[in-house]
């Protein structure tokens, strides 16, 4: 057999002819998904590193005008190593920023190595995270009506609404450059609000007036609570719908005048959060705007869902607040330039007020009454963010919102924190993007 004829036969032969192909190709394969592996570490650590600078540049963001750039420098670095630890072996980023009138900027870098992506001659992978954020500093008022009904002890609710609320107070401290530049209010509801004993004799206050509803008398009498009114020496501090007839005193922010039925309807508290009647064990009392958030936020932490749902109540109260008059505005600005909103979150329809409704099916004709409260809050200069949590979400919440961005359907309550970091860049001014 000739040398040709050898050379011809190995050519044609296929056997065994995986192996080298296996070897030539599985070098890049190996590389790829090592590539694929450290790439998805990186990413990971850069949303860490970018969540970190974000919250550096809110943190130096209040720093007066003129500070010197090297305090601004400082101060980021410092808070940003309080709240950011680098993978293992790798050093503290250094923050780099930037301050010119109301703009920060604020920058950091790091450099991982690689785990088996080497291998291909990658050893190393830098990745960055910028934040440039704007100030447009004015003073600001905020009325947060908060659902405390007892559903909102369900799937996390009431402890995802404490926490998103309690971030939202502490990035306020950080934005306040001086006193009352940020003055908040609270207002827990269910079918009621509470606004405490402190003054049972104000003459906006009204004594005359028992539960109408039946299927609320019919619950009262079970549980053991009065359906009478209340006197001033027996009454705990809440309060049921002002009057529906003629001017519908509660869908408006009308003052409280010498005319009864302008006056705030003092009731026995209807749900208890023992299941019976006690002292304290009612809905948490208002607050009236305070710059004291330390107060504010005390109150967020007591609060507890009991009961059924009037979401009106929550609104007016929460106009009340922002209005610059008696009884519960007087610490609110009369300044055409301060800024006033108001947050009414809530998971579920409205099911019952002083009039109507049996506490657990919607209904309409309560609904029909938060409709006009909400056309009257957003035809002042207050605007009005709305969130809807699971069952809450509503054409009804939507359109109470000023407008389409402040409306937000929230499907878990993990996502809270998340809205409520929108609407502190909406009411600050305070810009904060990569």
């Amino acid at each position: 057999m000739s040398v040709l004829t050898h050379i011809q036969r190995f050519l044609a032969d296929r056997g065994g002819a995986i192996a080298p192909i296996f070897a030539i190709v599985v070098i890049p394969v190996l590389g790829l998904a090592s590539a694929a592996i450290d790439y998805s570490r990186a990413a990971t650590e850069r949303s860490r590193l970018q969540a970190a600078v974000d919250a550096t540049a809110l943190s130096v963001i209040h720093l007066p005008q003129g500070t010197p750039a090297n305090v601004v420098q400082s101060t980021a670095q410092s808070f940003f190593q309080s709240i950011y630890t680098p993978p293992y072996g790798v050093p503290m980023p250094q923050v780099t920023t930037s301050y010119a009138n109301s703009t920060l900027n604020v920058s950091a870098s790091e450099t991982l190595p690689t785990g088996i992506a080497s291998i291909i001659g990658v050893s190393s992978v830098t990745i960055g995270a910028r934040s440039t954020t704007l100030n447009q500093q004015s003073s600001v008022e905020i009325a947060l009506a908060l659902d405390n009904t007892g559903s909102m002890a369900q799937n996390g609710k009431i402890e995802s609404l404490k926490t998103a609320v309690n971030n939202l107070l502490t990035n306020l401290q950080r934005y306040s450059r001086t006193p009352g530049d940020v003055k908040v209010s609270l207002v827990p509801f269910n079918t009621q609000v509470n606004i405490g004993t402190a003054n049972p004799n104000a003459n906006y206050l009204r004594y005359d007036v028992g539960v109408t509803n039946r299927s609320l008398r019919t619950y009262l009498q079970s549980v053991g609570i009065s359906r009478n009114a209340p006197t001033p020496a027996n009454w705990n501090g809440c309060l049921s719908d002002r009057d529906q007839s003629y001017f519908n005193y509660d869908t408006r922010s009308d003052g409280v005048s010498g005319v009864t039925n302008t006056r705030y309807v003092a009731s026995f508290c209807h749900y208890y959060t023992t299941g019976s009647p006690s002292p304290g064990a009612q809905i948490v009392p208002t607050r009236t705007l305070t710059t004291d958030l330390e107060a504010i936020r005390t109150g967020v932490n007591s609060m507890q869902p009991t009961g059924a749902t009037n979401i009106t109540m929550g609104l007016v109260m929460g106009m009340a607040t922002l209005r610059s008059d008696n009884p519960f505005g007087t610490n609110s600005s009369s300044d055409p330039f301060t800024k006033k909103f108001l947050v009414l979150l809530t998971d579920g329809a409205n099911t019952q007020n002083r009039f109507v409704g049996n506490g657990s099916a919607s209904n309409s004709a309560v609904d029909d009454r938060m409709t006009l409260a909400c056309n009257d809050a957003k035809a002042r200069s207050v605007r009005v963010f709305t969130i809807g949590v699971l069952d809450g979400q509503s054409a009804l919440l939507r359109d109470c919102a000023s407008d389409s961005s402040s409306y937000f359907p929230v499907t878990d309550a993990s996502q809270l924190n998340a809205v409520f970091q929108q609407i502190l860049g909406q009411v600050t001014g305070i810009r904060v993007g990569s």
